[in-house]
């Protein structure tokens, strides 16, 4: 089912500019995906130039970069946790995977997900700058290109990763420690560099569309007006008219992450270094680089989120939770260790068991995706001139 609404879908949205780029060579048409955000079309362009049949990378291009995700939350997972074995965070972003409707993971190749691997990219290189891990020119140029790319890939990504930055920026003033090891001068000079750079290279290539979105936050922030239905994705009111199965299976998997990031927070307030002042409700942030740098990447983030799904799906906030997602597997990755670590066989056996219906009810939401989905994509081809 995946790889039958990966095909559709790119049959309508993506193939038919690769298909003309094939025979009348790249071509750059103002005001289409192909222009403004360019980088996932001209890399699915060298594939099928190179002899990779169109239909078949469009199909298949998902499953590499999946794993490359993967590979990312891995490292991201690494540097930022003093463990020497991470590997459950893959597990949690396999799970995240499978819900991949989210728009960071889909279904099928698209501007999106390149955006999304990028995005991770540079976190990882972000947040082993600042965790002192590498300091060198090498990784800096490696951040400057990876940020560039993901620019080049899609503009809500690249608000999602200057919300990241913005939000350990503004914790790093707020709760100050020496205790955590961290160069956190990095968050707010990279958050000024990605801003600048995006909206230089967004008023050069597609300026039009700034205005339009710029008009159309003035009108439902000031005016009360519904925001346009051409940027509308899942919001609060359509998300509750769900059949209550689809709701669940679509709420268990961040229920699930969410619970094991709590779980392994408790333990860090419980743990925290002795001298510091306990009746102080924040003060664990100060004890554990790991929980310091996840609240902050997480907190803009979960508030824009919010915003997003009351106001009729502004800014995409499923993809945000799925953003969210990735940034708690570490943290999660941990607690999940913890569990399966215990001495009671009673713990060891549900946490076993919760994994196994989380992972059935995900791939049930993908199942209902492609159900409701399909139709409509089918549609929409056989009404292609």
């Amino acid at each position: 089912p995946t790889l039958f609404l990966s095909y559709y879908e790119a049959l309508v949205d993506y193939v038919p500019h690769i298909t003309a780029w094939l025979h009348q060579g790249i071509s750059f048409i103002p005001g289409t995906y192909a222009h403004d955000w360019p980088l996932s079309f001209l890399i699915a362009y060298l594939f099928t130039k190179a002899g990779v049949p169109v239909n078949l990378f469009f199909e298949w291009a998902v499953i590499p970069i999946y794993f490359i995700e993967a590979y990312l939350v891995y490292l991201i997972a690494s540097v930022i946790l003093n463990k020497k074995d991470v590997s459950l965070a893959v597990l949690l972003f396999g799970l995240i995977s499978l819900q991949s409707e989210g728009g960071l993971l889909t279904l099928f190749y698209n501007p999106q997900i390149v955006g999304g691997t990028f995005l991770l990219l540079s976190l990882y290189l972000t947040l082993k700058l600042a965790t002192k891990k590498a300091t060198g020119w090498k990784t800096w140029s490696a951040l400057c290109v990876s940020v560039f790319l993901m620019i080049l890939s899609h503009h809500l990504t690249v608000i999602y990763f200057i919300l990241t930055l913005l939000g350990v920026a503004i914790l790093s003033r707020i709760k100050k420690s020496r205790l955590l090891d961290l160069d956190l001068r990095i968050f707010p000079f990279l958050t000024i560099f990605t801003s600048v750079t995006w909206i230089v290279y967004s008023f050069i290539v597609y300026q039009a569309r700034v205005s339009e979105w710029i008009n159309a936050l003035i009108s439902i922030i000031l005016a009360g007006q519904q925001y346009p239905n051409t940027y509308n994705s899942l919001g609060l009111q359509a998300f509750l008219k769900l059949p209550l199965l689809d709701l669940i299976s679509f709420t268990i998997v961040p229920i699930f992450i969410a619970c094991l990031f709590l779980i392994d927070i408790v333990k860090i307030r419980r743990n925290s270094l002795d001298g510091l002042n306990r009746s102080r409700i924040f003060s664990w942030l100060s004890c554990d680089k790991a929980t310091f740098l996840t609240v902050g990447m997480i907190s803009p983030l979960a508030v824009v989120c919010i915003f997003g799904l009351a106001f009729n799906g502004l800014l995409y906030p499923i993809r945000i939770i799925a953003v969210v997602l990735c940034l708690l597997c570490p943290l999660g990755s941990i607690a999940v260790t913890d569990l399966l670590s215990s001495k009671s066989k009673k713990i060891r056996i549900l946490i076993i068991l919760l994994v196994i219906l989380v992972t059935f009810l995900s791939i049930f939401w993908t199942y209902r995706i492609v159900q409701r989905t399909v139709p409509s994509l089918i549609s929409r081809l056989l009404n292609q001139p």
